[in-house]
């Protein structure tokens, strides 16, 4: 949980520092969407091009709804639609089916994936190089 919050501060200072170069109010309008969203809603909003289908991304989404689970259903999935989710294919993720639930268990990998994933965006985001500004 750490982690990904780490991250979505991160974002957030990311967001209001390109909101500021740009001449855009700091203050971003309200919104439900991920902190993930948001960043790639001011980044076209500034022109910044990014892929935003490129692996690391679809994975941190991925690590976005593991977190979710773990915070607000302690981990735990319902068994309809949990493929779809794809939260299995994270590295050090265990699955356990029961009745009509997933439970999941996370070793040091998954921790590790999320924070290799994140850590490649941020770097990304850090090192592009927008023309008008340069």
């Amino acid at each position: 949980l750490m982690i990904y919050a780490t991250f979505e501060h991160a974002l957030l200072q990311i967001r209001m520092i390109t909101r500021h170069r740009f001449g855009l109010p700091k203050q971003e309008p309200m919104s439900k969407q991920s902190a993930l969203e948001r960043t790639k809603r001011c980044m076209k909003e500034c022109g910044v091009q990014i892929d935003w289908t490129m692996p690391d991304i679809e994975r941190i989404k991925i690590h976005s709804v593991l977190r979710n689970k773990v915070t607000h259903a302690n981990g735990v999935f319902p068994a309809e639609g949990f493929k779809g989710t794809r939260v299995g294919s994270l590295p050090g993720v265990k699955v356990r089916s029961e009745d009509d639930s997933v439970s999941v268990d996370l070793g040091s990998e998954t921790l590790l994936d999320a924070v290799a994933s994140m850590h490649r965006f941020l770097l990304l985001l850090a090192n592009y190089e927008h023309p008008d500004l340069a």
